[in-house]
This record gives C-alpha cells, structure tokens and sequence, in this order.
C-alpha cells in the first residue's frame, strides 16, 4: 500500500500590513505613493472657459456627500454644467492641478463680503486618490498669495469642521477660525 503523505504544516505569521490589504492589489499603496509624487511637481494652473468640462467631470468625480458639502446639495453634471458654462470667468478665478491631463485638485476664487466689507471666498477640492500629496496646501497658499498679498482682500474659505486636515492646514498657513454649526470658517487677512 501507498504511503500517504501528509502535508507540510507550516506556522501561521501574522503580517498587519497585509491584512490590511486584504482584497486590495498588493501594488495598491506603491501606487498610490507614485500618484502623489508625481503630481508634486504639476503645476498650479490658471484655468479658463476652455477648461469648464474637466472642471465638471472633477466635480462629477468627487465623493457625494464632497460634492454636496462643495454646493450645499448634490448638484447634478447638468446643474455643474450650467453654473460653469455661465461663470464670470474674469470675477471668478479658478486654480487646478493636473495629472495625466485630468484635473485633480481645484481652488475657485469668488468675489464675496465679510461683514459687508469686500474679500473673497476660497473653495478647494482635491479627488480622493491625491489627497494627502500636498495638493490642496498649494493651492490655499497661491490664493493667499493672489488675493492677501496682491488685492489686500480677506480671504475666508468654509470647511466641514470634520475636516480636521483643512482646518489645521488653515491655522498653520495663520488664518483666524471659528467653527459655526458643524462648518469651520477660516480668514486669513490681508498682507
């Protein structure tokens, strides 16, 4: 009779890091990393009229609830379109950063008031996948420079308050802040 051999018990390792992984390439975070550094050196871009339908597919690609928070309800492409196809595109400035030809990171710049005086309102939106690569820091400080340094404007920019990286982002980069009714608002005043 044929010898059976039993199979090769091996000793059970637990690896953290892979168990998070699970159900994920194992390339996932490489490429991740890779996505981040190779936009840090994208440039900031001052975007157009020309540029209104990559400004909606950003838009588009934004998480829902991202989305709703950037437009105080989950705007429809049709509804983007139209805001943007009607944008004042000499009153309102429009900032992106691109990789791979796709807008990844988007700061709008509007003409607004703060206490009936003058400044301007700053909203940044970076895709999930890029985030945490630097992108929307970039962004705040070129407006901050555009607008507190060249207009001698305000500039306030609303946050979640849940979004602890902008608002500490804000008060590294010295802006004033006071969080009312669950959204964080930021002023960072003129140079």
């Amino acid at each position: 009779m044929p010898q059976v051999l039993s199979r090769p018990r091996f000793p059970s390792v637990s690896v953290p890091a892979l168990s998070r992984l699970r159900g994920q390439h194992p390339l996932a975070g490489l490429r991740a990393a890779w996505r981040r550094a190779s936009v840090a050196v994208q440039p900031v871009l001052r975007l157009d009229a020309r540029d209104a339908t990559d400004l909606v597919d950003h838009y588009m690609a934004l998480d829902p609830s991202d989305r709703g928070a950037r437009f105080n309800s989950v705007a429809a492409r049709e509804t983007l379109e139209r805001r943007y196809s009607d944008l004042d595109w000499d009153t309102s400035r429009v900032l992106g950063i691109r990789s791979g030809g796709r807008l990844v990171a988007v700061a709008e710049i509007a003409v607004s008031d703060l206490g009936g005086l003058p400044c301007r309102e700053l909203a940044v939106s970076v895709l999930g996948p890029w985030q945490r690569a630097g992108l929307g820091e970039r962004l705040v400080r070129r407006a901050i420079r555009g607008v507190c340094e060249h207009e001698h404007l305000p500039l306030v920019l609303y946050t979640r308050a849940s979004n602890v990286s902008m608002v500490r982002l804000c008060a590294r980069l010295g802006a004033r802040g006071e969080t009312l009714y669950g959204d964080h608002v930021a002023v960072f005043d003129p140079a």
